[in-house]
Formats: C-alpha cells, sequence, structure tokens
C-alpha cells in the first residue's frame, strides 16, 4: 500500500485497477438486473471516457459484481475494459452496491431475489403472472411487511420480505376491483393510480369488495379524480353507499 500525503491530508491506495481487452474474461450473473441501459452509456463514453475512473467491480472468476453496462459499452466499442477484483465479493454482494441507487428498480430486485432463489419472492412473481394488471409496489400495498424498524418497501429492497396466503386473497381483491375501475370508468377520470391502490387496500376490513365492485360497474358515473389516498377512500365508500339503505361508515386512520 502506498502513502502519498498532499497539503497534510493523508491518501491511501488500497485496490489495484487492471485493465484488458479481453471481453471473454467476464461473466455476467443470471440474478442481476438486465444491463439495458448501456447503448446510452456507450454514446456517453464515446464522447468522453472516463471508464478508468468508474473501473467495474468482479468477483475472483470474473463474475461482474457491479458494471454490467460499462462492461458492454467498453466491448461495444473496442475500447479496454478497467476492472476491480474484489476478492471476497459473491453473487449476494449485487446487492450490497446497488441497494439505493436510482437506477435499480423495485422490478429488478424482485428478478435478483426469485433467481436467487427466495421462495417468498417467487411468490410475488406468481402473484403478477398470475394478475397482470398489478405491479410490485402494489403487492406491497395490498400486503405490508416490515421487517424490525425498516418500511414495507426497504424490507423488500433487503431480502427479507415475507408473504401468505392472506396476502395472495388481497391481492386477488385488489385487482378485481382495479379491473371493474378500468373496464368502467373513463380513462381521462382515472388519475393518480398510487393514490387509488391506497385507497383500496385500506378499505379492505371496512367492505364487500363484491359489493363494491357491483357498484363501481353500475355508477362508474360517480368515480371523480381526487387529490390523494384519503379523499378517494371517500370516493370508494360514496360509491359503496349510493342508492343503498345499509349505509357502512369506512374507517379512516
Amino acid at each position: 500500500m502506498s502513502v502519498a500525503i498532499t497539503n497534510n491530508t493523508r491518501i491511501y491506495q488500497s485496490s489495484t485497477v487492471y485493465t484488458t481487452e479481453d471481453y471473454s474474461l467476464f461473466r455476467f450473473y443470471d440474478s442481476n438486473r438486465p444491463p439495458e441501459h448501456w447503448p446510452k452509456l456507450a454514446q456517453s463514453i464515446q464522447k468522453k471516457d472516463l471508464t478508468k475512473y468508474m473501473p467495474i467491480v468482479v468477483s475472483k472468476d470474473f463474475h461482474i459484481i457491479d458494471g454490467q453496462g460499462r462492461f458492454l459499452a467498453c466491448k461495444e466499442l473496442s475500447i479496454p475494459v478497467h476492472f476491480i477484483v474484489a476478492e471476497n465479493a459473491t453473487e449476494s454482494d449485487i446487492i450490497l452496491l446497488n441497494v439505493g441507487r436510482e437506477n435499480w428498480r423495485i422490478e429488478n430486485y424482485l428478478n435478483f431475489y426469485v433467481n436467487s432463489g427466495y421462495s417468498d419472492y417467487v411468490l410475488v412473481a406468481q402473484i403478477l403472472d398470475e394478475l397482470p394488471n398489478l405491479k410490485v409496489n402494489d403487492v406491497l400495498r395490498a400486503f405490508q411487511y416490515r421487517y424490525r424498524d425498516m418500511s414495507t418497501h426497504k424490507t423488500f429492497i433487503s431480502g427479507q420480505y415475507k408473504i401468505n396466503d392472506t396476502a395472495v386473497k388481497k391481492c386477488r381483491l385488489l385487482s378485481q376491483v382495479l379491473y371493474a375501475i378500468e373496464g368502467h370508468v373513463p380513462k381521462n377520470k382515472i388519475v393518480g393510480r398510487v393514490s387509488i391502490v391506497s385507497a383500496i387496500c385500506s378499505a379492505f376490513s371496512d367492505i364487500s369488495i363484491n359489493r363494491l365492485i357491483e357498484q363501481i360497474k353500475k355508477y362508474p358515473f360517480l368515480f371523480e379524480p381526487q387529490a390523494d389516498q384519503v379523499r378517494y377512500k371517500r370516493l370508494l365508500e360514496e360509491i359503496y353507499n349510493y342508492r343503498k339503505r345499509d349505509k357502512v361508515a369506512f374507517t379512516y386512520k
């Protein structure tokens, strides 16, 4: 390890950056997210190549832990690949290097854990296959699960999310209500999908889903865009009770 001193500040060099043009050395993990963004990276690198300052990270057997897009861009441009070998890195470290990065969507985390064999995430993927009008975040809103003091979202991306049969039932009910709304309410009135989903999920304990679906189908003209989840829940309550003698008061927390 070499040490340099600049203006009384110590600077340590602790990693060695290697360079190669042998692209066949490198491998991808199936669990890592598809590097769909690499063509844009290639355009950027072609304008100004700064890849030596952003080396990719590989395991000792040359599986890429971080930097698939940069690797593909370098290969496309036929320029050297700069890389660091993380001796102790494993496939699971892909998550550690990407938690909090904007370029990893919630779907990328799902794909990673599914390919890594996490049974609860496999079940989430099966739910999404069965209910194509749902998204990953819809499942998390339908069934919130927190590990320790983390939010449901952070629990999910950390690999700690758990799901059960109750969650599956809630997802199916949510899907049915969304189909009723999407099939009968004009598209220009369906605004703020996240708020709509949250309102439906928060009303599960108060209502008969079948009755709500019937009311939406009979009176779609009552559905109007709302500003937030609470207002959408009040709208659902109004639709639920419209022309009904047995009024049901929704709960608000």
